[in-house]
């Protein structure tokens, strides 16, 4: 969560909350917000444009981000949800197990077992605007 959410988007990421109303966002909402804010920064930061199978990779680590911090379980993930899971994500991390974990696991961001998992996530995945 840490490489998702930084200081700079963290304020792109609010407004689009805000931009809602209860500031809330459904899951296509989400999806397209953090393919937005995220995706595209992370294009811009390795200089290549991002290729399908990364935009599926990514499109499968955004369904099971919503499922996991919608805690109620309302199919909309609020501000106050978002924020307690970054807060939580940021604790675990400075964990020097997890240090250790993330080393040997963010090279294979774009790659690897999400694949095998987009067709858990199909229908939710090609709802996404392109």
């Amino acid at each position: 969560m840490s490489d998702l959410v930084t200081s700079e988007n963290v304020a792109i990421l609010r407004k689009a909350f805000e931009d809602h109303e209860g500031f809330e966002l459904s899951l296509p909402e989400f999806m397209n917000t953090m393919n937005r804010v995220v995706l595209r920064q992370r294009a811009i930061d390795v200089g290549r444009k991002v290729t399908q199978s990364e935009q599926i990779a990514f499109a499968v680590d955004m369904v099971e981000l919503f499922k996991q911090i919608d805690v109620n379980g309302n199919g909309k993930l609020e501000w106050a949800e978002f924020t307690a899971y970054i807060v939580e994500t940021g604790r675990m991390l400075e964990s020097k197990e997890t240090q250790e974990l993330r080393k040997t696991t963010e090279a294979g961001f774009f790659v690897g077992e999400r694949e095998s998992r987009y067709a858990e996530h199909q229908e939710d995945v090609t709802n996404v605007e392109r």
